[in-house]
């Protein structure tokens, strides 16, 4: 039977730790673990009811465990109905890459194939409910979430694997405490991105990239441990105002999400359409978002405009000019962007 791959855990330290499912690399079962989710810092202190657990896991997730990443499983494509509850399945971010072994609990638990290489340790972690308004409450994990997760490996597959291994490239916009470690003030900056990386993993792109027909992925860098502790050091006002959210009929018009407002670090972006972004592309994009349509959604809460009004400026041939006025400007002013390569082929 499925339960009789939970081995025994011991009693509870205290009310801050909650039951993980680990899937040990080299182990034939899961385990049951006590994660220690701390408190974090209130990002919102307006807002009471605003609370972020943080799990501390590192040291269960393998050797240097600096680059973790997650996926929120909120669906049992297995059996075809919703959860009403969120499971965070964590990994190595780089788990095809840094020589993580094939992860055998996977292998032992699952019956049938399985299409996603599985490498590395990996924690199941449960929220409270469905992931909102950036709220993150953990909980005891149950036997039906293990059915849930082993489901999951079971019908899980990431199409980007079965791609060459190439690479495209994507741009890491840094946060305040980058780019005051690294001495460069610039927060543009190219990276390669493996075709197979967590961040094409992303379903959603940000509003106002989708409607201007240049469709972004984001995902967050974890923080570095030199800057960690100082809340300003996660300020990214580029990635914060790329997040507006563009919606006309969302309550959160014109406002990013809390989750992009505060502790945001530094982001890595890549194309949807798996094309390269540039620095000069991304940087664009995010002047478009703050620079040309800040304005215009103030106005538009102000009541001094309507939305539909302020809908009609997010198209692909206003951003597409706004792209060549930026880059007409930035060349009178000596910057090297008479050869920037415009983001539309057309």
């Amino acid at each position: 039977m499925l339960c009789k791959a939970i081995k025994a855990v011991p009693t509870r330290p205290d009310t801050a730790h909650k039951l993980g499912l680990l899937f040990p690399q080299d182990a034939k079962t899961p385990q049951l673990v006590w994660i220690n989710c701390r408190r974090a810092i209130n990002p919102h202190p307006m807002e009471e009811d605003y609370t972020l657990e943080s799990p501390d896991i590192a040291h269960l997730m393998g050797p240097n465990p600096d680059y973790l990443d997650d996926m929120l499983i909120q669906h049992n494509m297995l059996r075809a109905f919703e959860l009403d509850h969120t499971l965070r399945l964590n990994y190595r971010e780089t788990f095809l890459q840094d020589g993580s072994k094939k992860n055998r609990s996977v292998s032992e638990t699952t019956t049938g194939p399985v299409r996603h290489d599985w490498r590395g340790p990996l924690l199941t972690m449960r929220q409270r409910d469905i992931e909102q308004d950036g709220n993150i409450v953990y909980e005891d994990v149950t036997l039906s979430d293990l059915r849930h997760t082993v489901d999951w490996f079971s019908s899980y597959t990431n199409q980007s694997q079965y791609y060459t291994r190439t690479k495209v490239q994507g741009v890491k916009i840094t946060c305040e405490g980058d780019r005051k470690v690294s001495g460069n003030p610039m927060p543009w900056i190219a990276v390669a991105v493996p075709r197979d990386h967590p961040v094409f993993m992303q379903k959603t792109p940000p509003e106002i990239s989708r409607l201007v027909e240049l469709p972004v992925l984001v995902k967050k860098y974890p923080p570095d441990r030199a800057w960690k502790d100082h809340r300003q050091s996660y300020n990214n006002v580029q990635a914060t105002f790329l997040h507006v959210d563009a919606d006309p009929k969302s309550q959160g018009w014109g406002w990013a999400p809390p989750e992009w407002q505060s502790y945001v670090g530094s982001v890595l972006v890549v194309r949807q359409d798996n094309k390269d972004l540039t620095p000069q592309q991304a940087e664009v994009l995010c002047d478009f978002c703050y620079g040309s349509m800040q304005s215009k959604f103030e106005a538009s809460l102000e009541g001094t405009m309507t939305r539909d009004k302020v809908m009609g400026f997010m198209t692909k041939q206003r951003f597409a000019k706004f792209f060549k006025d930026y880059q007409k400007e930035q060349t009178s002013f000596g910057n090297h962007w008479g050869s920037a390569k415009p983001p539309f082929d057309d």
